[in-house]
């Protein structure tokens, strides 16, 4: 049984990684990449090599590390998109996003909308007031 090295893991990662990446599968690419990355600062920094060596090994990670970072941008895009609202030919809208979690939160924007508050929801309680008293 042969022991394979870090940096062989390394590199069947990458390769995992490109051919997920050339299938549009960017979450697996993404997945594949990083740990392709961890396992060549690994060897890099333990196995026997010359300089050399680990400097071409650095020059292909930063190029892994830049295509990382490329498929986090999209994947990030793809998630904090907003919801798209279709007609309906009546002249209404539809929201598509189906997200409950949104549709409660635009209910407690309009009941909060008649009332000043002063506090951030979020983290402590809220002094709301109605406006024009004190």
């Amino acid at each position: 049984m042969s022991q394979t090295t870090a940096f062989q893991k390394a590199i069947d990662l990458v390769n995992k990684a490109r051919v997920e990446d050339e299938a549009k599968n960017y979450q697996e690419a993404l997945k594949y990449y990083e740990y392709g990355i961890e396992y060549f600062l690994h060897a890099i920094k333990y196995e026997p090599m010359n300089e050399s060596a680990k400097k071409n090994i650095r020059n292909k990670v930063t190029d892994y590390l830049n295509r990382a970072e490329q498929i986090k941008e999209v994947l990030n895009s793809k998630t904090n998109k907003k919801p798209v609202k279709t007609g309906n030919g009546d002249g209404s809208s539809k929201d598509e996003s189906g997200d409950e979690e949104d549709k409660e939160k635009k209910k407690d924007d309009v009941s909060i909308g008649r009332y000043d508050c002063d506090g951030d929801t979020r983290r402590q309680m809220v002094r709301c007031r109605r406006p024009g008293r004190s």
